[in-house]
C-alpha cells in the first residue's frame, strides 16, 4: 500500500492503456482527479484499471502474470517447488513457513502490492466516475454503469484475493486517501471486508454489459459478474464466516449465468486450450496477456519459463506435486495438463525421459510451444504462449451450482449430478450427454461426499486457475490433503493444524503482512470490532 500516492495514482490513469481492445491511448478530455467528461474518458481509465492488474508490459513486477504471484498458492496440495536456488517464495509457501513468516520481497510486492494498486486504481474510476455516470441519461447511462461495473468488479476481485490471504484488511474506497501521510488506517473484519466485496459484486450483476463483440471477451460483462458472484457465495458459505444461507445465493447466481443460454461446455478438453480457441463458448471471463504478441516476457504465468521443464527452456520454479499429479484420473484432461515425459535423442536414438526433479508439470497453457510428440530440443526455448487466461469459465459455475445445491438442500438432485457428471465425461474423452457408468458419479450420495466428490473434480479441472488453495481453506481440507503428501516432497515447517483439534494458534490459513508495512503502519494490525455494512 505504501507505494502508491496521489500523484502516481493519477499519472497511471493518464497513461495507462487499456486491457485487450480497450483504446490504445487515453483521451485527453480526462482533465483532472474526479473529472471525466466523455464516455471514452471513462473508459480509458477503466482500461488503467485491467492493465495496472495484469500489467503484461513488467510482468516480473507487480502482475498477475509475474510466477511469484502464483507462488503463495503452492501451500496447497497441487503445486511444489525445490529447495536451494532462487526457489526460496515457493518454497516458504509449499512446506508452510509463511504461517510464521511475514511475507517480504517479491512475494510482497506481488501478492499484497498488487492488488491494493488495483483497488487505488479501481477507486480513482468508482468514485469521480460515479458522479460523471449520475448525470447520464439513457444508453449512455446504461454503458456507463457497465464501465462503473468492471471497475466494481476488479476492486472485489482485489479484495476478495486480499481477505482470502490475509483475513482483516483495511478497506478504502475512496480517493481522498494517501497511503504515504494516511497512517493511522486499520483492518477490518472479515464479514466486513466480504459486505464491501458483495455490494460492489450486486452492483456489477445487476448493471454490467449485456454483451460483447467476440474480439473484446477480457471486458467484464453482467454474466461475470454474476459468476463471480456465485463463487463469492460459496466461499462465503464456508470457512471462515461459515454462513451456509450463501448456499442459496451461489445457486442463485449460478443459475441466472448458466440458464442464459450464452455459454456452453466445449465439447473437447485438450482443444479448450487451443489458442485457436480462445473465444469459446466456455470462457465467460478470459485475460489476454499477449497484446502485441508473447515476446520477451509476455504471456501468462503458467506459459511462462517459470512453470517450464529444463528440457523445454524452463525455470522449474513450478511443478506438480506427486500425489496430485498422480490422481488425475486418465484422458483428453489429463493429457493437456499433466506432462510427466520427454523426448530427447540418447546415442542417436529417440528416447522418453523423465525430468530430472522427478516431478510432473502442468502443460495447459503451453499452448503450441509443446507438442508431445516433438524432441524437446526442437520445441520453442525462449517463447511464450499467447493462450488467453481463463478467470471464469462455464464448467466451473457447474461445480459452484451442483456444490450449492446439494449443500442447500441437504442432497444432490439430477441436475447437479450431472452437471459434474458433464465434466467428468469430457475429462475422459467421452461425449458430454451421455451417462456412462465408468466414470459417472455413483447416486445416492449424502450432500458432504458430494462437495467432497466437487472438491477433487474442481482441483483436476481448474488446475492453474487460481482455485485449489481456497477451495482447500473454506472446506478446511488442508490438513486432510496434506497428510496424503508423498514422503519424498519438502520436508513441511508449519503445516495447519487438523481442525478440531485444539492446537490451532490463530488463523491458520492466513499469511502473515508483509513487514515493511506493519512497521510503516502498524494500525493495519488492529481490527476494528465493529462489522461494517454497505449499502
Amino acid at each position: 500500500m505504501r507505494n502508491y500516492s496521489y500523484t502516481v495514482l493519477f499519472f497511471l490513469i493518464m497513461t495507462a492503456i487499456g486491457c485487450t481492445d480497450l483504446e490504445e491511448e487515453p483521451k485527453a478530455d480526462v482533465l483532472a482527479p474526479g473529472f471525466f467528461v466523455s464516455l471514452s474518458s471513462l473508459e480509458s481509465s477503466v482500461g488503467g484499471v485491467y492493465k495496472r492488474i495484469i500489467n503484461y508490459s513488467n510482468p516480473w513486477e507487480t502482475a498477475m502474470s509475474a510466477t511469484r504471484f502464483r507462488a503463495a498458492f503452492c501451500a496447497a496440495d497441487d503445486y511444489t517447488s525445490k529447495a536451494g536456488s532462487n526457489k526460496a517464495n515457493w518454497v516458504d509457501a509449499d512446506v508452510f513457513a509463511f504461517r510464521a513468516t511475514p511475507l517480504s520481497g517479491n512475494m510482497g510486492i506481488n501478492n499484497w502490492n498488487l492488488p491494493w494498486a488495483g483497488i487505488l486504481q479501481a477507486n480513482w474510476v468508482i468514485e469521480p466516475g460515479g458522479e460523471y455516470v449520475a448525470s447520464l441519461t439513457g444508453d449512455d447511462a446504461v454503458a456507463g454503469r457497465a464501465m462503473l461495473a468492471e471497475a466494481r468488479v476488479w476492486r472485489a476481485w482485489c479484495y476478495f484475493y486480499l481477505v482470502r490471504m490475509f483475513g482483516p484488511v483495511p478497506i478504502i474506497e475512496t480517493t481522498d486517501y494517501d497511503p504515504d501521510i494516511d497512517l493511522d488506517v486499520q483492518s477490518e473484519q472479515v464479514a466486513s471486508v466480504y459486505n464491501f466485496i458483495e455490494r460492489d459484486l450486486r452492483y456489477a450483476a445487476d448493471n454490467g454489459w449485456e454483451s460483447v463483440p467476440n474480439d473484446k471477451q477480457s471486458r467484464i460483462t453482467k454474466e461475470a459478474a454474476q459468476a463471480f458472484m456465485a463463487e463469492f457465495a460459496l466461499t462465503r458459505a464456508g470457512w471462515p464466516l461459515k454462513q451456509t444461507n450463501y448456499y442459496d445465493t451461489a445457486l442463485l447466481y449460478a443459475d441466472a449465468v448458466i440458464n442464459s443460454g450464452k455459454y456452453a461446455l466445449y465439447p473437447d478438453f485438450y482443444e479448450l486450450f487451443d489458442q485457436l480457441n480462445e473465444d469459446n463458448s466456455e470462457y465467460i471471463w478470459q485475460l489476454n496477456f499477449c497484446i502485441d504478441g508473447c515476446a520477451g516476457n509476455g504471456g501468462s504465468v503458467f506459459s511462462q519459463k517459470g512453470s517450464k521443464a529444463a528440457p523445454f527452456g524452463g525455470f522449474e520454479d513450478l511443478f506438480l506435486e506427486k500425489t496430485f499429479a498422480n490422481s488425475f484420473p486418465a484422458g483428453p484432461r489429463k493429457m493437456r495438463s499433466v506432462v510427466s515425459t520427454y523426448l530427447a535423442e540418447v546415442s542417436g536414438d529417440t528416447v522418453r525421459l523423465t525430468f530430472s526433479v522427478d516431478h510432473a508439470f502442468m502443460s495447459k497453457f503451453w499452448g503450441d510451444s509443446y507438442d508431445s510428440t516433438a524432441l524437446a530440443s526442437t520445441l520453442p526455448q525462449d517463447s511464450f504462449s499467447p493462450i488467453d487466461w481463463p478467470m471464469i469459465r462455464l464448467a466451473e459455475v457447474y461445480l459452484v451450482a451442483a456444490e450449492a445445491q446439494a449443500m442447500a438442500s441437504g442432497t444432490p438432485n439430477a441436475q447437479s449430478y450431472e452437471y459434474v457428471n458433464a465434466i467428468r465425461r469430457r475429462g475422459a474423452g467421452l461425449d458430454l450427454g451421455t451417462p456412462d457408468a465408468r466414470v459417472d458419479l455413483p447416486t445416492g450420495l449424502s450432500a458432504v461426499d458430494f462437495q467432497d466428490e466437487i472438491l477433487a473434480e474442481r482441483g483436476w479441472e481448474l488446475l492453474g486457475e487460481m482455485q485449489r488453495w481456497f477451495d482447500l481453506t473454506r472446506l478446511e481440507k488442508v490438513a486432510e490433503v496434506t497428510a496424503r503428501r508423498d514422503p519424498s516432497e519438502l520436508e513441511l515447517i508449519n503445516p495447519p493444524p487438523v481442525p478440531g483439534s485444539g492446537l490451532e494458534i490463530g488463523d491458520p490459513y492466513y499469511y502473515l503482512k508483509p513487514i515493511d508495512d506493519i512497521v510503516l503502519n502498524p494500525n493495519i494490525e488492529t481490527v476494528n470490532p465493529e462489522v461494517l455494512t454497505f449499502n
